[in-house]
């Protein structure tokens, strides 16, 4: 046999699987970007409700500590810490003795304490939407 002729079956046999190894990976390339797109989606429908979920929470804790600093400030609500006795001031010493704090400290109390809440609310709401994104990226979902 000639050897241009087995140069040439093996010139175009190479031609050949180049370029269907290159249309499969085009095809590759659209079946992943259509994948991606979807799950982008899904992230982003899973982002928005997560992100409504958050807002209806602060909006309820703000409430919630809103109304509690207003029960303080009117007088409806009020706030006691126990305090030890000093020695010989008290006959009982088993007693637990309580004293009222003043209504700017229990409203310096409750705002902080709302912060905290706050904190904690948006703290769980980033870890669970991580989860979901984890999960979605997975594909277990």
């Amino acid at each position: 046999m000639n050897p241009w002729v087995i140069l040439s079956v093996l010139m175009a046999l190479a031609g050949v699987y180049g370029y269907g190894h290159h249309q499969g990976y085009k095809e590759k390339e659209t079946e992943d970007a259509i994948v991606i797109g979807k799950k982008n989606q899904e992230m982003s429908d899973a982002k928005e409700q997560a992100d409504a979920q958050l807002a209806q929470a602060k909006k309820s804790l703000a409430a919630k500590n809103s109304q509690l600093v207003n029960a303080i400030h009117t007088g409806e609500q009020r706030l006691f810490v126990n305090v030890t006795p000093q020695a010989g001031c008290t006959a009982f010493s088993d007693t637990e003795t309580r004293a009222e704090l003043d209504r700017s400290v229990s409203e310096a109390l409750v705002t902080i304490t709302g912060d905290g809440d706050q904190a904690i609310v948006e703290l769980n709401a980033c870890i669970d939407q991580y989860s979901k994104m984890r999960e979605i990226i997975r594909g277990k979902r």
